[in-house]
């Protein structure tokens, strides 16, 4: 079943935005929808709180992946500062969602109390090929970014604690 998103005004797509696609097109009252906008999101980030990985086919993958600790730098003062080691959720997309899929979606999607996805153009730039070391060109690319929000943040920390 394919959803059309023509006609959001802006280039955010919002959970509100997602549950009123599922009132206007699949025909679920606005209650149901947003209830259902609201349970994915929820066990989503559930699922990662928990340490497990989704993966959604099509569209990608959500892992945690812990950072370790690290100096760091204040950039007012210029102070060597630690930074402690933490739990983050990274993002990979689903190669579905190439070059061509990722032009014709919105710019960002935000989802309150989860995150926020974002297309970004990665500026080419000298590589290394991994079996040989011999230097090669990486091409510019359109990536899809996640950025998790604070809540979803504040979460997996404290599970860990």
């Amino acid at each position: 079943m394919d959803i059309a998103v023509e006609s959001l005004e802006t280039s955010a797509l919002t959970k509100a935005k997602l549950a009123e696609l599922l009132y206007e097109q699949i025909g679920l009252n606005k209650r149901e929808s947003k209830d259902m906008v609201d349970a994915f999101f929820d066990h989503v980030a559930a699922s990662l709180v928990s340490g497990q990985d989704v993966k959604i086919t099509g569209f990608g993958n959500f892992q945690i992946r812990t950072k370790a600790p690290r100096p760091g730098r204040n950039p007012r003062t210029g102070e060597m500062v630690p930074i402690e080691a933490r739990r983050v959720v990274t993002f990979h997309s689903s190669q579905k969602l190439g070059p061509d899929g990722r032009e014709a979606h919105a710019a960002k999607t935000s989802t309150t109390g989860f995150g926020n996805f974002q297309i970004r153009t990665k500026a080419p730039r000298p590589g290394r090929n991994p079996r040989t070391g011999e230097m090669v060109p990486i091409e510019a690319r359109r990536v899809v970014t996640f950025h998790s929000s604070q809540k979803l943040k504040a979460q997996i920390q404290d599970d860990d604690r």
